[in-house]
């Protein structure tokens, strides 16, 4: 059976469809780094003129595009959505009160007369499929004081904790909780 004119004209629109949908993903998986340079842009900007918001909508748009091809997808990024975001901010907040929390206890083995460091090298291990948040828990071990991240894989991290305790405090710290809470919520 030949295709008929209209079976034809059917298809174009199918086509035309999933290009704009192409389009409307590719334009939102665009639009979330322009915003978030054009208000680092407006944050930066000493004065909000209208001048400087049209450069700063011009440095930002070619930021966006130029880095086009580095940017995360949304499977690789988890951040990118909302909710996600929003309980990243929470981690945030654990991860500034874990670092004050570690300087302090660095501070205590440090001025310590017997100085009672143990250094010892710990694996962690992991549940978190999400390569992106495997980092950013790497780095934020690293952030904080006392302790350094040495190898990541898909199923543990090694880390350099300054003493025994910190070390077996790492298996159930704050940190591993949260990103693991993020990395659950990517996944649902």
């Amino acid at each position: 059976m030949l295709p008929c004119r209209h079976d034809h004209e059917v298809l174009l629109v199918y086509i035309e469809i999933y290009m704009n949908a192409r389009m409307v993903r590719s334009l939102r998986r665009l639009l979330i780094p322009f915003l978030l340079l054009l208000g680092f842009w407006m944050l930066l900007s000493p004065h909000h003129t209208p001048e400087s918001l049209a450069v700063g909508i011009f440095v930002a748009l070619g930021v966006t595009l130029f880095s086009r091809s580095l940017l995360f997808d949304q499977h690789e990024m988890p951040l990118y959505r909302l909710e996600n975001l929003l309980m990243f901010m929470g981690f945030l907040v654990v991860l500034v009160l874990e670092v004050v929390k570690s300087n302090i206890e660095v501070a205590r083995i440090v001025l310590s007369p017997n100085m009672p460091v143990e250094p010892e090298f710990v694996k962690v291990p992991l549940k978190i499929k999400n390569e992106v948040n495997r980092v950013i828990l790497g780095n934020s071990i690293t952030l904080t004081p006392g302790t350094l991240t040495v190898e990541i894989t898909d199923t543990y991290c090694v880390v350099h904790a300054l003493t025994k305790d910190s070390a077996e405090s790492l298996r159930s710290s704050f940190i591993v909780r949260w990103i693991k809470r993020i990395d659950e919520a990517h996944e649902s």
